[in-house]
C-alpha cells in the first residue's frame, strides 16, 4: 500500500536532480536507503611516529608517555597523552588502542589517530615545548615548528610572584598552526595562567618582564 509524504520544493528538486533516467521520485529515495545501508564502515585508520610499530611500542615502554590525536569526521581533533604505565613490549599496541582511545570510534566520529613519541624530555627545550604545546591546544610537532617565532612575558606582582604569562607570536608564523589556538587575539597573543608545572619552565624562557600592582 502506497503512503503519501509531503516534501518540501528544495527537497524536491534535490531528489530530481539525482534521478536517473526514468526514476521516480520513489526509486531515488529507495536507492538513497539502499545506499546508505550498504555503505561500509570503514575504520580509523592508525599512524606512528616512530613508524615502525614494534619500535613505536619499545619507546613507549620505556618512556611510558606518547602524544595521542583523535581526528573527528567534523573536523575537529582532540589532543591528549597515553600514560602507558601497565604496558609491555608483549603486549598488543593496536589491541590495546581499540580497547582504549579508540572504543566507541563510530559514535565520537573518530576517522584517524595518530601516536607519538615525545623527543628526550629530560631536555629543558623539549619539556617547554611539549608544555606550551599543550597549553595552546596544538601537536608538539606543530609547537615545535612555531620555535623562535614567538615571545613570552611574564607577569609579576609586587611580590615577584608570576600570575600568568602573554605569548605574542611575530609575523610569518605558520598561519595554518595558529588557526588551531583557541582565544588567540587579532595581534596573535593569547594570555594564560602561571600553573605550577608551566612557571618553572616557562619563566626561564621569558624574553621580558612586567611588573604589575
Amino acid at each position: 500500500m502506497s503512503k503519501n509524504i509531503e516534501i518540501s520544493e528544495s527537497t524536491f528538486q534535490s531528489l530530481e536532480s539525482l534521478a536517473k533516467g526514468f526514476d521516480t521520485p520513489d526509486s531515488v529515495i529507495s536507492r538513497l536507503i539502499n545506499n546508505f545501508e550498504n555503505k561500509k564502515e570503514t575504520k580509523p585508520l592508525l599512524s606512528f611516529i616512530p613508524s615502525d610499530e614494534k619500535r613505536f611500542l619499545k619507546l613507549l615502554v620505556r618512556d611510558r608517555l606518547a602524544e595521542v590525536v583523535l581526528y573527528k569526521n567534523d573536523g575537529s581533533r582532540t589532543i591528549t597523552e597515553w600514560n602507558a604505565s601497565k604496558l609491555m613490549e608483549t603486549s598488543n599496541l593496536r589491541a590495546n588502542l581499540w580497547s582504549g582511545f579508540l572504543r566507541g570510534w563510530k559514535e565520537k566520529g573518530i576517522i584517524s589517530a595518530e601516536f607519538s613519541i615525545y623527543p628526550n624530555l629530560k631536555n629543558i627545550e623539549n619539556e617547554k615545548t611539549k608544555i606550551l604545546a599543550s597549553t595552546l591546544n596544538l601537536t608538539f610537532s606543530e609547537m615545535k615548528d612555531l620555535d623562535d617565532d614567538y615571545e613570552i612575558t611574564k607577569h609579576v606582582d609586587t611580590d615577584g610572584r608570576i600570575y600568568d604569562f602573554t605569548i605574542r607570536f611575530l609575523d610569518g608564523c605558520n598561519s595554518k598552526i595558529l588557526a588551531n589556538i583557541n582565544g588567540l587575539n587579532k595581534n596573535k597573543e593569547l594570555k594564560f595562567g602561571a600553573f605550577t608545572d608551566i612557571s618553572s619552565v616557562i619563566s626561564n624562557f621569558s624574553s621580558k618582564s612586567i611588573l604589575e600592582p
